[in-house]
């Protein structure tokens, strides 16, 4: 098990994710550090296991009326099937995804994003909303990584300039 430093630091919930308390983000956290094997490797097997107990702390997280869940799992395998589906271009051989996440409500076929004007400037805030949320994530790594990341805040800053000339975006 991996040692918690007493003091030294606090569990939170993470603005993007599911929403929980403070309070269950510090129940959790510990947990999941107690979980945590000496080669510090947590699978979520283990942690799903430990969550079936009552007395667990991760038991309420989790859903376990299996109709719920099946339905939530199903749910995610279609997801998963929307984003494995590209078209190819016969002529230039190019790769495109079929369906493109839409603010964050559905999935729309390429092909009918790329003849809209308005839907191509949803996905571009869509894409600059990912971009600025991978800039954070990788904040905690910005002295490894500066370089990666100092491109990636030029990158981002210059959608955020091209989209802001839009009249159309605002």
């Amino acid at each position: 098990m991996i040692r918690v430093p007493a003091g030294s630091f606090e569990f939170a919930p993470r603005p993007e994710g599911r929403r929980m308390s403070k309070a269950q983000a510090g129940r959790y956290g510990l947990r999941l550090v107690q979980l945590t094997p000496k080669n510090g490797r947590l699978h979520p097997s283990v942690v799903v296991q430990d969550a079936k107990s009552l007395l667990s702390p991760l038991h309420d997280w989790f859903e376990w009326n299996d109709q719920k869940a099946a339905k939530k799992h199903r749910l995610n395998q279609a997801r998963e099937l929307i984003r494995s589906i590209d078209i190819v271009e016969l002529s230039s051989k190019k790769r495109h995804r079929a369906f493109v996440q839409v603010e964050k409500i559905g999935y729309r076929y390429t092909p009918e994003i790329i003849d809209n004007v308005d839907l191509i400037a949803v996905v571009y805030r869509d894409l600059l909303e990912r971009m600025r949320y991978w800039l954070r994530e990788s904040s905690q790594w910005e002295e490894h990584l500066s370089i990666e990341i100092a491109l990636a805040k030029r990158i981002a800053d210059s959608l955020s300039r091209r989209l802001a000339k839009r009249k159309d975006v605002a």
